[in-house]
């Protein structure tokens, strides 16, 4: 599930805008999805760019008013949280944390994206990242999607930070443009989707899971496995969580407790969307070890370590204590298998070229599952060849997904690691084009083909909700001992509100017009929808209500559209009365923009008589509006393009027409497809 969350508003807390020093940045990962549109920053594109990196940055605290925040009248590093955003302070280009890896007061790891790569786009260079080293500021969204800058930090920022950052927010609003996971989803733009109860999955909406109404995709993408939705509904992410599975409805209980319950009690009051992902932190040090009367404080609970043998407070005894207390600070703590790392080492396995890298393609078994070596996207930015360096091996090898397994490439070295410390079996399958394996002597990953199990224990926190795990020393130095951090790797569950109004046993309630649509407006709650059979253009319509107006969210139009576009294909004849066949494309509605109109002439115009073939594309009242018959040739074989850039403003739907004077053409076949968004 993508990172979408907003603010939770409290009553005398001021907005969290924290400065930051943002002193180092290496890439995590490069856009593997091409539109097949030409798009040069791709992985496998012309100029390839990072949309992911890892960030280490300083924090200076900031003081306001508030005794209500984490730490009282002070916002500093243990306040930055997975779903706030980073800007430089210099161009305001804005980035999404995405996961936490440590954090103390002062000082912050994390990663960060450039959401569906805005920034990317918006540079002649596809830079998606501001400037590092460099100052930085750190921000939430409200719940409609906007920037929450007040106060701006001083002497940092320039005078287009909050112009820029403002901007980002209005062109692609992320509460507006929701975006959602899931694999092989198969939707298009315009397409309602609903949850289905069963298989606990989006799916396209229809009589049977109306009720389950999520809302309309405005994109299907980036990938095949995201897509961006217009909720029909505020949706809203949980702490401590949500019960049941997705699809399923959230009632309140009826016992005064406030707390939810998936058992009817008449009215639902959220649809369940996704499960909460846990936050997880392992310790660093094998067989780790704190003293007796230490505490650790876990998420503003204190552990007293008490659990102990002869004064040493082993990982078992840490296990223990600190889970006595887990509903207090929802942490749950495990012993945790070493990890098992290996890493690239010339002086034992030597190199086949002297560096970490080999020609693709190339092929190996990492513990029975195969990996097949063939990016080199890294190899080529840095030699202009098609070689696969160590951060392209890396890519690959997580790309593979072999179980419990994950590789990086620090320095130029390759480094693979098996989170529950089990031993590596590397076979080697087909080699480079110069006869060399990936492992082994000689190899050019320079890593071996066997390696024995990790031994010892490492401590392991998680946190089920998906919430933060923020550690702090109350005594002693437990964190230091056990090696484990602060962090937020998790995300929270997911629900839409659906306040149950005028919805019926069907899900939705049907009516003939929009007079009965509007006389069932004094019943209505936000999230209620009505299927109209005609609007007055003898078309069928859904509408959406907010809480205080119908908003259509589809129409027989939309729901024949295909991404914004409108097409149709003459093929003479063309059959009729007289020597002009018009015909409406499509409608459009108010604040829609024409882009283009592309004329495709694959058979040219032949056998016509009194007079020659022309053809426009208008509108009603002007029938060459977007194309005159003077910008294309329907007797030659070719494509020819408009750009109008036309903005609708009216108040009911334009129908885009195109006029074909074919003159009793006895042959051709020319589409016209009309693009707007």
């Amino acid at each position: 599930m993508a990172i979408n969350k907003t603010s939770a508003i409290d009553l005398n807390v001021p907005a969290k805008v924290i400065s930051a020093n943002v002193t180092a940045q290496s890439t995590v990962a490069l856009w593997d999805h091409d539109d097949g549109l030409g798009d040069l920053w791709w992985s496998g594109g012309s100029q390839p760019k990072a949309y992911r990196w890892e960030l280490t940055m300083t924090i200076t605290p900031v003081a306001h008013g508030s005794h209500l925040t984490r730490t009282p009248k002070v916002f500093n590093g243990f306040d930055v949280v997975v779903g706030d955003y980073i800007a430089g302070a210099t161009d305001g280009r804005a980035l999404q944390i995405t996961s936490i890896t440590s954090k103390t007061a002062t000082a912050v790891v994390c990663k960060v994206e450039d959401r569906l790569r805005y920034n990317t786009f918006r540079s002649s260079t596809g830079g998606g990242i501001f400037t590092v080293p460099g100052g930085a500021v750190i921000f939430q969204i409200n719940e409609n999607g906007h920037p929450m800058i007040d106060p701006l930090p001083t002497g940092i920022v320039s005078s287009d930070f909050y112009a820029n950052v403002s901007s980002r927010f209005q062109y692609l609003n992320p509460q507006m443009n929701y975006m959602l996971d899931q694999t092989s989803h198969g939707f298009e733009a315009g397409d309602v989707v609903a949850m289905d109860a069963t298989t606990n999955v989006f799916e396209l909406a229809d009589a049977a899971n109306i009720e389950r109404l999520v809302g309309t995709v405005t994109h299907a993408g980036p990938g095949p496995n995201k897509f961006l939705l217009r909720p029909a509904n505020g949706i809203v992410d949980f702490v401590p969580g949500l019960p049941g599975n997705p699809g399923d409805f959230i009632y309140p209980k009826t016992d005064s407790s406030g707390d939810l319950t998936l058992t009817n009690t008449g009215v639902a009051i959220f649809l369940k969307l996704s499960n909460a992902i846990p936050s997880i932190s392992i310790g660093t040090v094998i067989g780790g070890a704190a003293s007796a009367a230490d505490k650790l404080e876990i998420n503003d609970t204190d552990v007293l370590f008490t659990t102990n043998s002869g004064g040493v407070v082993s990982i078992n005894n840490a296990v223990t204590d600190i889970n006595a207390l887990t509903s207090s600070h929802k942490v749950t703590a495990s012993s945790n298998p070493a990890p098992n790392t290996i890493t690239s080492d010339t002086s034992t396995y030597g190199s086949a070229y002297g560096l970490i890298g080999g020609y693709v393609p190339f092929s190996a078994s990492i513990n029975g599952t195969t990996v097949n070596f063939s990016t080199s996207t890294a190899g080529q930015a840095a030699y202009g060849i098609a070689v696969g360096i160590a951060e392209d091996m890396a890519n690959d090898i997580n790309a593979a997904n072999v179980p419990n397994i994950t590789a990086a490439f620090p320095g130029g070295l390759l480094q693979i690691t098996h989170s529950q410390g089990t031993a590596f079996t590397i076979v080697n399958g087909t080699a480079d084009q110069n006869g060399n394996d990936f492992a082994g002597t000689g190899s050019v990953a320079s890593v071996g083909t066997s390696y024995s199990a990790a031994s010892g224990s490492t401590l392991k926190l998680s946190r089920a909700d998906g919430g933060e795990i923020i550690l702090f020393d109350k005594q002693g130095t437990p964190t230091l001992d056990f090696g484990i951090m602060s962090g937020h790797s998790g995300s929270y569950a997911l629900g839409l509100n659906v306040e149950k109004g005028i919805r019926v046993a069907s899900g939705i309630t049907v009516v003939a017009n929009t007079a009965g649509r509007t006389a069932l407006t004094a019943g209505a709650m936000a999230g209620d929808q009505v299927h109209v059979l005609d609007t007055g253009e003898g078309e069928w319509a859904l509408y959406l209500y907010s809480g205080s107006a119908w908003t259509m969210v589809a129409n027989e139009d939309s729901a024949a559209t295909d991404a914004n576009s409108l097409s149709h294909t003459f093929t003479t004849p063309v059959g009729g009365f007289g020597n002009t066949s018009t015909v409406t494309l499509g409608r459009i509605s108010t604040n829609s923009r024409i882009l283009s109109v592309l004329v495709e002439v694959t058979n040219v115009m032949a056998g016509y008589t009194g007079g020659t073939p022309s053809l426009q594309v208008g509108t009603q009242s002007s029938v060459d509006r977007f194309m005159g018959d003077a910008e294309n040739d329907i007797e030659s074989t070719g494509s020819y393009t408009t750009t109008p850039d036309y903005h609708y403003e009216g108040a009911s739907e334009l129908d885009i027409k195109v006029q074909l004077a074919h003159y009793a053409a006895t042959s051709g076949d020319v589409k016209i497809t009309v693009t707007y968004v």
